[in-house]
């Protein structure tokens, strides 16, 4: 009965992540984490799909921005990973996929910035990277596997603010 209360408490702990998670994702991704509405007008441009991956509008390629995109969706893939043990992990990928591509669309149609395949495929590479990471967590530490995982969502948790605190301060 213990072990089930703890489940419990690790399953609400998990939706509560994902969904504080996934409010910060969008805030980031779409908007870029500005406050202000003349910020976000500011980075209205011109509607363009990169359709070739790594290869930019402007010629350069930023690696801060490959692995801000893999590292940004790494949480998202270890929350989703902990939300519903029904639904099998290749159609978690799937649904990380169409979530990145969704954003890309939204991006695309409100003119916020670029919609970019390279994005999509950085954004489910770290998605997988997540569920990998969920995976590990689970089932090699299993006995303990609850009391992990519940450090483990706060510890994803302060990574994702940490995260976004590196982005204000360096405004990436």
């Amino acid at each position: 009965m213990k072990n089930n209360n703890a489940e419990i408490k690790s399953s609400k702990s998990f939706k509560f992540a994902f969904v504080t998670y996934l409010l910060l994702l969008t805030w980031g991704v779409l908007f870029k984490f500005h406050l202000h509405t003349e910020s976000i007008a500011k980075m209205t441009t011109e509607r363009q799909i990169i359709m070739y991956p790594f290869d930019s509008s402007d010629g350069v390629i930023l690696k801060s921005d490959l692995i801000l995109n893999v590292l940004g969706f790494v949480p998202y893939g270890f929350l989703f990973g902990g939300i519903n043990k029904k639904i099998n992990s290749g159609l978690k990928l799937v649904i990380i996929f169409l979530t990145s591509a969704v954003f890309e669309l939204i991006q695309y149609v409100f003119v916020i910035g670029y919609t970019d395949i390279k994005d999509l495929l950085c954004n489910t590479l770290g998605g997988l990277i997540g569920l990998i990471l969920y995976w590990i967590f689970y089932v090699i530490l299993k006995e303990n596997g609850v009391a992990v995982l519940n450090r483990a969502v706060k510890f994803a948790t302060l990574f994702v603010l940490l995260l976004i605190v590196v982005m204000m301060i360096y405004k990436i």
